[in-house]
């Protein structure tokens, strides 16, 4: 079974001459990688070979705003839509749908689909501090005082930022250096969920890019009201942190796919 997770090739360079180049690299954003991380650690916790699978065919779903690339015979979990994408481009009409990111997305999928989902809400990078505890000691080592981390669209705008955390950067380095901060401000929605995740205050400020639907269904789902956004970063630290999560991480564990592994 294919793990899938977001990271396309892309350009080079811009414009026409990167068109014309075949050479292409991975966009490598550090919360598209997540899902196989996670899954893997799940799996290889519970004792289950991640590489035999029980089940031919299809692909799970995990992290990530990539519902729309779920086609029918899929398994959802912890998955969530793109406000950006089109209901046309949701290619699907039967899916094995354990847990979805928030209750946007289970609405989307049961009025406009007409698919089951259960109420099990929660983007499965929550699940980091209980999956790699270490970095709960990291966290407690604190080296500075803000992060600030943009989404991968809105990186020209802060990267001259003295705390710039590039979000594609090293998975490993990009946590880290959430965890390290004592505030984090961020367009990047990974980034709030880590830092939320690990008990560090944060606040959400605006994309130019992207939808707000996907961050509203992250809020929703992890207990909490839709939370005000900054404008950018300045305001967002104006405003102080966001209300602190509350969420079980057990309904999301447990709707996990284990048959799914032998």
């Amino acid at each position: 079974m294919e793990i899938f997770h977001w990271n396309p090739r892309r350009p080079l360079f811009a414009g026409r001459i990167g068109n014309r180049i075949r050479v292409r690299s991975r966009v490598n954003n550090f919360g598209d990688l997540l899902g196989p991380i996670i899954v893997a650690r799940i799996l290889d916790q519970s004792g289950h070979d991640r590489t035999n699978c029980g089940r031919s065919g299809g692909k799970l779903l995990s992290v990530g705003s990539v519902l729309q690339f779920a086609e029918d015979g899929d398994i959802i979990w912890g998955t969530g839509r793109n406000g950006n994408n089109p209901v046309s481009q949701h290619r699907f009409s039967d899916l094995d749908v354990r847990a979805v990111r928030g209750p946007l997305t289970r609405e989307f999928l049961m009025s406009t689909f007409g698919i089951q989902s259960p109420e099990v809400y929660g983007d499965p990078a929550l699940l980091l501090p209980l999956l790699f505890p270490e970095l709960l000691s990291i966290s407690k080592a604190k080296t500075s005082e803000y992060a600030v981390v943009p989404n991968l669209h809105d990186i020209p705008r802060y990267s001259s930022h003295p705390a710039f955390i590039s979000p594609l950067a090293d998975v490993s380095s990009v946590i880290q250096a959430i965890a390290r901060a004592e505030f984090v401000a961020g367009s990047s929605l990974h980034a709030i969920i880590v830092a939320d995740a690990l008990g560090i205050p944060c606040r959400l400020f605006r994309s130019d890019i992207e939808n707000r639907l996907k961050y509203d269904d992250y809020f929703l789902g992890s207990g909490r009201d839709i939370q005000d956004v900054g404008d950018d970063y300045d305001s967002a630290v104006r405003m102080g942190p966001h209300q602190r999560l509350a969420w079980d991480p057990q309904p999301l564990l447990s709707s996990f796919p284990y048959e799914c592994f032998r």
